[in-house]
């Protein structure tokens, strides 16, 4: 049970043990090997350390990153992010995309 979801402990990546998010992404390529990722995160510091890492295929994937909108957003991270290039998405931009791609 995690944030009252019933979830396998395998499919939980979190920042618990002081794991990072880049380490978190890492443990998901060696374990999916997918092509791309698209990591969502509601702190731009967080989007600015995995695409400055990630920015190009050295780990063998592509990343796309984007700010989520809600939660903790200072009061210039939106405007930082417009100036960074950093796609900015809501809730409702992540579940439909969710909907698109998943089967």
């Amino acid at each position: 049970n995690h944030f009252g979801l019933e979830l396998d402990p395998k499919n939980v990546y979190s920042g618990d043990q002081a794991v990072t998010k880049s380490d978190n992404l890492k443990r998901l390529h060696a374990r999916f090997n997918a092509a791309h990722y698209w990591f969502v995160d509601d702190s731009i510091g967080n989007i600015r350390e995995l695409k400055a890492e990630f920015s190009e295929r050295r780990e063998g994937f592509e990343l796309r990153v984007a700010l989520g909108t809600w939660g903790y957003l200072g009061p210039t991270d939106t405007k930082d992010a417009e100036r960074d290039g950093i796609e900015m998405v809501s809730q409702a931009d992540v579940i439909s995309r969710l909907k698109e791609e998943l089967p």
